[in-house]
């Protein structure tokens, strides 16, 4: 995660002192209220591309499943665009998933899973690099992505 400015970091521990538990975001022009501990601005301008595909593929009714799910900003963004009659399945291994689970529990409509997702079922060890989205299920693409 990128650090906050210092404008974003008083505004984040004013926000604490109040015991604020979300914060707003734009994310490509839907406000999403984000946990705390995830929040890293007004504006989000990450994977344009996503924004793009949820706009112009989902429906109304249709279904999201977000594998890799991280810390759940596409699951709720297409719980804020496809409204309350979609299905939204977000899957994530790492630790990120406590602040998944949290993301869904402002969006009720996301079903939150701590599971991988690959071709065969099984168990398989996850390689988490702490709750950085770098993790693998491949020992050497974790050590890879190492900082």
């Amino acid at each position: 995660m990128q650090p906050l400015s210092r404008r974003y970091s008083l505004f984040r521990a004013f926000a604490i002192r109040c015991h604020l538990k979300v914060l707003p975001t734009n994310v490509y022009g839907k406000l999403l209220m984000i946990p705390l501990e995830s929040w890293t601005g007004w504006k989000c301008n990450y994977e344009p591309y996503m924004a793009d595909s949820i706009k112009r593929n989902l429906s109304s009714n249709g279904v999201f499943v977000d594998i890799g799910a991280h810390r759940g900003i596409w699951s709720a963004y297409a719980a804020r665009h496809m409204g309350n009659h979609c299905k939204i399945l977000a899957y994530e291994p790492s630790p990120a998933f406590n602040a998944l689970e949290k993301q869904a529990k402002i969006y009720p409509i996301i079903n939150v899973s701590r599971k991988g997702v690959g071709a065969h079922s099984g168990a398989l060890t996850f390689y988490p690099q702490g709750d950085a989205t770098s993790g693998s299920f491949v020992r050497a693409v974790t050590e890879i992505n190492q900082w």
